[in-house]
């Protein structure tokens, strides 16, 4: 009889020990939700007209960040923990475009090398400086993804 309860305590254990490992596994998963295709709204306090066709996308399995500033493409490397970001080697193909989208696009590589920390509510992605922790950047989940 003292058998049987010490095995059922084991079991019990495991039990409780693989739920536990179950949650944490579906936590880590919901900080996952950075994945997919951005719309940016906002850059350093200026709006952005959807029109102006600046989005990204991000992986989180391959951590990459790509996308396209309305006139050039980029990619670069992606690594998140918790709520802290950072985006590196960062690489922009080299087209003429007019000197407004220039400065755009010059404005928006800055702000992904020196964004820090994010959050994330709904659809809605935010990107701090590491300096002030200001808002450099928000962009909106494209829901056709």
């Amino acid at each position: 009889m003292k058998t049987l309860t010490i095995l059922s305590l084991i079991v019990l254990a495991i039990v409780f020990t693989n739920c536990n490992e179950t949650k944490n596994v579906i936590e880590d998963t919901g900080s996952d939700q950075l994945m997919g295709t951005y719309i940016i709204t906002e850059l350093n306090d200026t709006k952005v007209s959807k029109d102006q066709g600046m989005s990204f996308e991000i992986s989180e399995i391959n951590k990459s960040i790509k996308g396209t500033t309305g006139c050039n493409s980029f990619f670069g490397a992606i690594n998140k923990e918790a709520n802290s970001i950072r985006i590196t080697e960062m690489n922009i193909s080299e087209n003429y475009c007019d000197d407004m989208v220039m400065k755009s696009e010059q404005s928006l590589i800055r702000a992904f090398n020196a964004a820090a920390l994010y959050t994330q509510k709904r659809e809605i992605l935010t990107l701090y400086s590491d300096s002030d922790q200001r808002v450099i950047l928000i962009a909106v989940k494209d829901p056709i993804q």
